[in-house]
């Protein structure tokens, strides 16, 4: 029983924790989402390290198809002729980041006083210590009402970017469904 409370804890300190989602919203709960019929959706050019990537392309349609279900989902329609209720525009960005890691626990086997591996009178043993490096991504979803060019919806999805190419389409699926979590679904809010 000890045992398992030791390995469990130590795992919370050795693995990174960037692998979950961090998603935020905003919401103007003044305005009348039931009103909002149609859409368009702009995706600008994703950025990756401070550099706008030019011919990416990929990402961009990409994106604009998740987020083009996501809506059909919430009760929407993509405009045709007229102009949509609202303008959804979408931005991606990407950028390298570092995170100390270590394989330690915090006192020595037989606890806070500094006996067996810890420190000297309680203090941390941490063991090794490395850098981990990893691709974060942030993608930004603002719906604009087109008649007043009020910000109405913003859903911001940042998490780390995997390094498996082939679901990258499965990656945009669960970003633009996570960006739209608390969207009101034909009018009716979402609180969670």
């Amino acid at each position: 029983m000890l045992w398992s409370v030791f390995v469990t804890l130590w795992l919370l300190v050795v693995l990174p924790a960037v692998a979950a989602a961090e998603t935020r919203t905003d919401i103007d709960r003044t305005k009348n989402f039931s009103q909002f019929k149609t859409f368009t959706v702009e995706v600008s050019k994703p950025v990756s390290n401070g550099q706008i990537d030019e011919d990416n392309t990929l990402t961009q349609d990409r994106l604009r198809r998740a987020v083009e279900y996501e809506l059909r989902l919430h009760g929407l329609t993509p405009a045709t002729t007229t102009p949509p209720d609202v303008v959804v525009r979408v931005a991606h960005r990407e950028n390298e980041r570092a995170e100390l890691v270590g394989a330690g626990y915090p006192y020595g086997w037989y606890g806070p006083w500094g006996y067996g591996y810890g420190g000297y009178w309680g203090a941390p043993y941490w063991g090794d210590v490395w850098t981990y490096y990893y691709i974060e991504g942030t993608t930004r979803v603002d719906v604009i009402e087109s008649s007043t060019g009020d910000l109405v919806y913003r859903g911001e999805v940042q998490k780390k970017v995997d390094d498996d190419d082939e679901d990258l389409n499965r990656d945009a699926m669960k970003i633009a469904k996570k960006a739209f979590k608390k969207y009101p679904v034909r009018g009716v809010f979402v609180d969670d």
